[in-house]
Formats: C-alpha cells, structure tokens, sequence
C-alpha cells in the first residue's frame, strides 16, 4: 500500500511540475513568441554549417572561437546579400507595377464567357481583387523594420553561441530527448534531411526558376521581370499547376495581343527550361534530401509567411515538416511499443 501511495504521489507531483513548465512556456511564448524566427534560423544555419565547424576544429585544429567567428562572418555577408538582391529585384519593382493591360485582356475573356453563358458567373472585378491579394501577400514577406532586425540579431547571437559551445550543447540535447536508440539515430538522420530539403533545395530551385524565368520574361519582351519571376517561382511551390501559372497566362495575353511568335517563343521556353529547371534540380538532389511531399511545401509556406514574413518560405514547410517526424516517431516510440506489449 506504501509503494501504491508514493506512486500515485510521484505521478500529480509529474503532473504539477508539466503544469507548471506549460504555463511558465505558454508565458514566454506570449512575450517572446516573435524571436521564433531568429531562433529557428540559427538552429537551420547550425545544422547546416555543423560539418564545416567541425571540419574546421577538428581536422585544421582551429579553436572554436575562430571557427565560429568566420561562420557567423559567412553567414552575416549571405543574408546581406540575399535581403539585397531581394530588395533591389523586387520589392522595389513592387510600387511600379502596371498590370492593366493583363487586367484589361482577362477582363475580356470574362466578358466573352459570361456572353456566352448568358449569366455574369465571373465578375469582372476579379482581377482587381487577384491584384490586391497578389501585393497583400507579397507584403506578408517583409516584417516591420523592428521585428527583422531583432530576430537577425537574436539569430546571429545564437548561431555564434551554438557554434562556441556545439560539443556540450549537443551531449546536453541528446540527454533530455525522450528519445534513445533507434529513434535517436532516425531523428538525427531525418532532422539533416529535412532540413536540407527545406532550407537549401526547395529556397535553391526557387532561386533558378526565378532567374530562368525573368530571363524569358525578359527576352520576350515584358516589363517588371523581377517581380514576375520572384511570381513564378512562387507559383512553383503549387502542386500540378507549378510556374504555368504564370508564364502559360503571360504567354497567352502576347499572343492575343499580336505577339504571336513572343508568346509562342514563351509557352516553350516557359514547358521546356523552367519548368525542367524543377525536374533536373530535384534528380540532382534526391538521394540527399528528404521526400518533402508538394502539399507539406505549400501549406508549410502558407502557414509561414504569416509567421515568419519573408523566411517563412523556409521555416514554414521546416515546421510542419518537423511536426509530421515527431508524430512519426511518437508512433513508432510509444504506440508500437504498446501494441507488442498488448
């Protein structure tokens, strides 16, 4: 009766001590829950440059103050340059953007249609409203100056100090899972992965097929080819429609325009270079990426861009992607483990 007795007792003094952690977590949260940015990113930086500090302490002998020094250096001068490029290729594209003529062209269509049927089923309004979404979720990509720049800050600040301590900050992650084993092994394994995937390959195909794209734009004749392009690559991350969502239409408003060989000269360039920019980009990277299914990518991106702004590209398929592992592994942990007990 004594053991039965302490038992009950150890499990509500578990119980109050989860309860008290939740609500001291629920209360940081509140108060620091824009920071989760700059905390994410320093955790994806780690885990991507986590083979070069050690190739650099351990196999050059440097200390690990240096190494972390140069990395967080590296680092500083590729989100300089990245928030630069994006800036000057589009948000400053952004406020001279003429759409009319798109607008004016789909207008027509939607006229025709409704002509036909007999009934206004589209109204003609649509494109306006296409528009205003279009700048309203572009806007989504870029916090207020205070917020950006607190969560740069408190990104590089933990990036330096994980780097510093990575050795001791690792053992210390690796106590306190509630995972051993088996699944500690999959979880490192699957964590790298995914993070690649999300991080480096999803951010670097859409990178070309922006590239590629304007390009095309460009060649064929149209004005604004940042902002189109950044558009396209967007619209890559959609399952089945991908970036003809944006050239295929393009390429149709030059041929009804006149532009009949511009937007001939399109609708290839568009099937055969950016879109099998996709293909060739992911055969590449297969064998060392997880399988990021589309919808984990799109719905990641939509849930994230509220969250996380810009970097919500990358954080929000990271997060669901890592929402979906620990479901994985609580499974196979816990409810498997029951099942070959039952």
């Amino acid at each position: 009766m004594i053991f039965i007795k302490d038992t009950k007792n150890a499990f509500f003094r578990q119980l109050f001590f989860i309860v008290v952690l939740i609500l001291i977590a629920l209360i940081i949260w509140n108060e620091l829950g824009y920071m989760l940015s700059g905390v994410l990113g320093a955790i994806t930086l780690y885990m991507l440059l986590r083979p070069v500090l050690f190739k650099l302490t351990k196999k050059y002998c440097w200390k690990f103050w240096q190494a972390s020094a140069l990395l967080t250096f590296l680092t500083v001068a590729g989100l300089l340059a990245t928030i630069a490029l994006v800036i000057t290729m589009v948000i400053s594209e952004i406020p001279s953007i003429d759409m009319s003529g798109l607008i004016a062209f789909f207008g027509e269509i939607i006229q025709k249609i409704n002509g036909i049927i007999g009934k206004e089923i589209i109204s003609n309004d649509i494109f306006l409203q296409y528009k205003g979404l279009i700048m309203q979720f572009l806007s989504g990509f870029i916090n207020t100056t205070y917020t950006v720049v607190i969560n740069l800050c408190i990104m590089l600040l933990l990036l330096y100090f994980m780097f510093l301590n990575a050795e001791k900050m690792e053992k210390t992650f690796v106590t306190y899972l509630p995972f051993k084993g088996e699944s500690l092994g999959m979880i490192k394994r699957e964590l790298k992965n995914m993070i690649f995937g999300n991080a480096v390959v999803i951010p670097l195909i859409m990178f070309i097929q922006a590239v590629l794209s304007a390009l095309g734009y460009w060649i064929f004749g149209f004005q604004d080819v940042g902002f189109y392009g950044f558009i396209t690559a967007l619209a890559g991350l959609i399952p089945l429609i991908g970036t003809a969502g944006v050239w295929l239409p393009l390429g149709i408003y030059l041929i009804t325009s006149g532009n009949v060989w511009q937007g001939i000269g399109l609708i290839i360039y568009g099937g055969v270079v950016v879109s099998g920019a996709d293909s060739v980009c992911r055969f590449i990277f297969m064998k060392k990426t997880a399988d990021v299914h589309p919808l984990i990518t799109i719905f990641g991106v939509i849930m994230g861009v509220p969250l996380f702004g810009f970097w919500g590209i990358i954080f929000g398929p990271l997060l669901l992607s890592g929402f979906l592992l620990l479901m994985r592994i609580y499974h196979e942990e816990y409810v498997e483990t029951e099942n070959e007990l039952i």
